[in-house]
């Protein structure tokens, strides 16, 4: 776990919150193909086919999501900027411990228990039994930095955006107003007028 920071126990919820709702999708739409299809066909696509359907969508599903999360990430991980690690070198997990890990997950939630297995542990890492078993952790995929101050915070966002060295973002000293003088006035000289006798 080097350089890493813990994910936060809230975005891990919520990661897994956004899977279930992709994974709902998905069997949502194989189901409404059958469904679409026994009603183009008569009746021959029996709607008894949704069952078989449904089991196929969510083992292709199973093995597309643990493939993601061996990787760069599931679409909940991606979405809250979490990352799944292994713990020794912090290289991504890789499709066989990912698939390790989901199916131990999946065995220790069958007792309900091993879904809360992660508040078990009581360090910053809240490793689950099933990235106990597996040598994995779930990381920030951006580390964090420590700031102290919110001009530090600001400086950092700063300097993410351009470099320091960016002409864009290069102090410019302000420029006097440029002097004016004003026009000369013109006194008119005073009329006289001669009268004349009449």
């Amino acid at each position: 776990m080097t350089g890493r920071s813990p994910a936060a126990l809230r975005h891990r919820v919520f990661a897994v919150l956004i899977d279930a709702a992709v994974t709902t999708g998905v069997l949502a739409v194989a189901g409404s193909v059958v469904v679409t299809l026994s009603a183009l066909t008569d009746g021959a696509v029996p709607l008894t086919a949704l069952l078989p359907t449904a089991a196929g969508a969510s083992a292709v599903w199973f093995v597309v999501q643990t493939a993601l999360q061996g990787g760069a990430g599931s679409v909940g991980m991606r979405a809250m900027g979490l990352r799944l690690a292994y713990a020794d070198d912090d290289q991504d997990l890789g499709f066989g411990r990912a698939l390790g890990r989901n199916l131990i997950w999946v065995a220790a939630g069958s007792i309900v228990v091993g879904f809360f297995s992660p508040l078990f542990d009581g360090s910053s890492w809240r490793r689950g039994w099933h990235d106990l078993a597996t040598a994995a952790v779930m990381t920030d995929a951006v580390p964090r930095r420590a700031t102290t101050s919110p001009g530090s915070r600001l400086a950092d966002l700063v300097s993410d955006v351009a470099p320091a060295s960016s002409p864009a973002l290069a102090p410019v000293a302000p420029t006097p107003a440029p002097v004016t003088s004003a026009p000369p006035q013109v006194v008119p000289e005073p009329v006289v007028i001669a009268l004349g006798s009449v």
